[in-house]
């Protein structure tokens, strides 16, 4: 259930990420070819210091996954060493710089393309955020929600490298599978449930919503396949007779991650679960995908 999860998972994660440092940012090189090594003209130097401040990696950078949302609210956050870079999925985006993508996969297929295209070049720490603007609350099929939990802001999310963090990821639901359960931590459905910033609810177990089944549910519909994909795609490692999985996970899939965190798993894990998530518009995977990325991510603390 959602409180073993917290219990036996979240605490224990907590304690050992607070110890963690995010590593120092790589020098940047270029490579330069001259006919006359021995002599560097002004104008060669000049180049190169272009070069390398042009491939500078950020050191902070929130990855926005677009699609026909209003992102006008990620100025607020760029500059003072944090960089935006937006995904465009929709239409023209005018007076935003932005990256077009096919439209596939949902957020998981931007944030895979991302972590893929990047992986030598990521930012010492990523938050990857759909591009709703964030703001508290839940509410079931509104794409208007702005995912936030309790009393957690979006800078939250930003500065929580400087306190040692690995990753930053709320635990907002939990589900179970292949039966389809889900419950939902209060705190992003009520006001009068908002208590804290923690990683689980402070009211334990009470803190959360009954379990509920919506027939209509890819995790109820896809409860099967969604088994069987996280033990192929995801934990990779063997099933082993195990007939339920409870995840939890962060409604939403906003998460913060540090370039070393990322790095837990291979560049070619990584491909593998793009190449899921790059067929369809909506593939279910992606539903998969958005109660998995704690355990995409933490390989040493999987759910399973």
């Amino acid at each position: 259930c959602a409180v073993r999860f917290c219990r036996r998972t979240a605490a224990p994660l907590r304690s050992r990420l607070s110890h963690c440092s995010t590593p120092a940012m790589p020098a940047t090189t270029t490579a330069c070819a001259m006919k006359n090594p021995g002599r560097v003209t002004l104008a060669a130097l000049a180049a190169m210091l272009g070069a390398a401040m042009s491939e500078e990696v950020p050191k902070v950078q929130i990855v926005v996954a677009r699609h026909t949302e209003d992102v006008e609210w990620t100025k607020k956050y760029a500059g003072d060493g944090v960089s935006v870079r937006i995904y465009n999925k929709g239409g023209a985006l005018a007076g935003v710089e932005s990256i077009s993508l096919p439209n596939v996969g949902r957020e998981s297929h931007t944030y895979l393309t991302h972590i893929v295209n990047e992986y030598d070049r990521l930012a010492e720490w990523t938050v990857f955020t759909q591009g709703q603007a964030p703001t508290w609350g839940y509410r079931s099929g509104d794409s208007t929600s702005g995912h936030l939990t309790d009393h957690i802001q979006f800078e939250h999310y930003i500065s929580a490298h400087s306190r040692g963090n690995g990753s930053f990821m709320p635990v907002s639901a939990a589900a179970s599978v292949p039966q389809g359960l889900q419950t939902t931590r209060l705190g992003i459905m009520a006001d009068v449930a908002r208590k804290d910033d923690a990683f689980c609810p402070a009211e334990g177990k009470q803190g959360w919503s009954s379990w509920w089944v919506d027939k209509q549910h890819p995790h109820y519909v896809g409860g099967r396949r969604m088994l069987d994909f996280y033990y192929q795609f995801v934990a990779k490692i063997p099933r082993a007779g195990r007939q339920e999985l409870t995840i939890g996970f962060a409604q939403g899939a906003r998460l913060g991650l540090s370039r070393e965190r990322i790095h837990r798993r291979p560049l070619e894990y990584y491909q593998a679960l793009l190449d899921q998530v790059s067929h369809s518009v909506d593939p279910i995977q992606g539903y998969f995908l958005e109660a998995m990325w704690h355990d995409v991510f933490h390989p040493e603390a999987l759910q399973a």
